[in-house]
């Protein structure tokens, strides 16, 4: 029952960071968990605190458990903190109206779980060619900085600098020159990859560069597909009416085409369309 928010997921300046997919779900679904016990939001957060050891996490749950028992609802003592994005604001006001905050929390601490699961595989997916790339870049420099000298000497002790032998050594220098600029070129994009995945501006930046360009278009919307039918999935659940689900699930797309994509749907709709052919 432990929760417990990295330290970047609470900020003292006036724009705190968002927290992240990870955190989200690490807090949402413990207190779901409680209040499906029929523990009261005052109460699961108290509890959550006295379970959790980390300051920062401490200072949010704090916040928060303050601004209950000053009479705020839940959604709003999330919205105090700054942390929380519109898109889970949105649904556990949605959950206080309706009686079943429990219910779409637990669904949302799912939501956010199945986003950062999605995430971390194409993550690992990719880091293994990342690995190979640069353990290739590292032996094309072994090679041509200590292997080809020690050659060179050879021949030349040898007394066999020309013909074959010379013809070889110009062969291998321009094959390991050859091979040290691909593979810089490679180990440069691999630790772009590595930057992007782990930096969220960036990674944002990354996505709509990708969304411009045909080879990486197809993989790059079908990753926002996923993304977009989950959440359109989770605020139809909340019993909202399809502009507004679509219009909230506009806000969590993960880049811009699918964003688009969304906020064109209701149009189609006015005029005929069902939600399958809109989307489609």
């Amino acid at each position: 029952m432990k929760t417990k928010i990295k330290p970047e997921s609470v900020k003292t300046d006036h724009r705190p960071l968002k927290l992240s997919d990870v955190q989200l779900a690490s807090l949402l679904q413990p207190m779901a968990m409680l209040l499906q016990a029929g523990i009261s939001p005052l109460s699961a957060v108290s509890l959550l605190l006295q379970k959790t050891r980390d300051t920062r996490s401490r200072d949010l749950l704090s916040g928060i458990r303050d601004s209950l028992m000053s009479g705020q609802t839940l959604h709003v003592s999330f919205a105090q903190t700054g942390v929380f994005p519109d898109y889970a604001l949105k649904i556990l006001e949605i959950g206080e109206l309706t009686g079943e905050t429990d219910t779409l929390m637990a669904r949302l601490g799912a939501y956010y779980q199945q986003r950062d699961s999605r995430r971390r595989s194409l993550r690992n997916a990719l880091l293994y060619p990342v690995i190979m790339i640069l353990l290739l870049f590292l032996i094309v420099v072994v090679l041509s900085v200590r292997m080809l000298p020690v050659l060179q000497r050879v021949y030349a002790g040898l007394g066999q600098t020309s013909g074959a032998a010379d013809t070889l050594m110009r062969g291998g220098h321009l094959l390991i020159g050859v091979s040290l600029c691909l593979s810089a070129v490679f180990a440069a994009a691999a630790v772009l990859i590595l930057i992007l995945f782990y930096s969220r501006r960036a990674g944002q930046r990354f996505l709509r560069f990708c969304t411009r360009h045909s080879p990486t278009r197809r993989w790059i919307l079908a990753y926002g597909a996923a993304g977009a039918a989950d959440s359109l999935a989770l605020t139809l659940h909340c019993g909202l009416d399809t502009f507004t689900a679509l219009s909230l699930s506009a806000d969590t797309a993960p880049d811009p085409e699918t964003r688009r994509l969304l906020l064109s749907c209701p149009d189609k709709i006015r005029h005929g369309a069902s939600l399958a052919d809109a989307l489609g």
